[in-house]
């Protein structure tokens, strides 16, 4: 003869094996952010490659001293007859980096956010760890209880 408290029991450990399996779904499911999708995972030496490799698709065969002159002549094809002071004044000022905005603290908020699922999930799990040890050390003192 079955004893009600042991169907409860059995119902409670599928109900958190069940809870538990929803939990670590969804988190798996969970997107990271837009900051993954959007990173470039190469190295630095294969970026730099790609980029010299879209910029000339040829080889240039002249000697290192010839490369430098067709530069220098495809640069400027005049001469600044202007002072150093002039040239100066006449070139466009480097940007400066820019200010990080009073929003911008450096925080990844979707990473705290899997953090304190993660840790709310095992908090979980514990808290049901904990009711199911009780109720079975209950049943087991009640079982011993009415067998003695």
């Amino acid at each position: 003869m079955s004893h009600p408290t042991h169907t409860a029991t059995r119902g409670w450990g599928r109900w958190a094996f069940t809870a538990a399996g929803l939990a670590t779904a969804l988190l798996a499911a969970c997107p990271i952010g837009p900051a993954s999708a959007q990173q470039d995972l190469r190295s630095p030496d294969a970026r730099d490659a790609v980029i010299a490799s879209q910029t000339r698709n040829y080889q240039d065969l002249r000697s290192p001293d010839a490369r430098d002159a067709g530069l220098a002549s495809e640069a400027r094809h005049y001469q600044d007859l202007r002072s150093p002071d002039a040239r100066d004044a006449g070139r466009v000022p480097s940007t400066p980096s820019p200010a990080p905005s009073p929003t911008d603290d450096g925080t990844n908020w979707g990473d705290i956010g899997i953090v304190a699922g993660g840790a709310l999930l095992l908090v979980g799990l514990g808290v049901l760890a904990m009711l199911s040890r009780r109720r079975l050390t209950a049943r087991r003192s009640r079982t011993a209880a009415a067998s003695g």
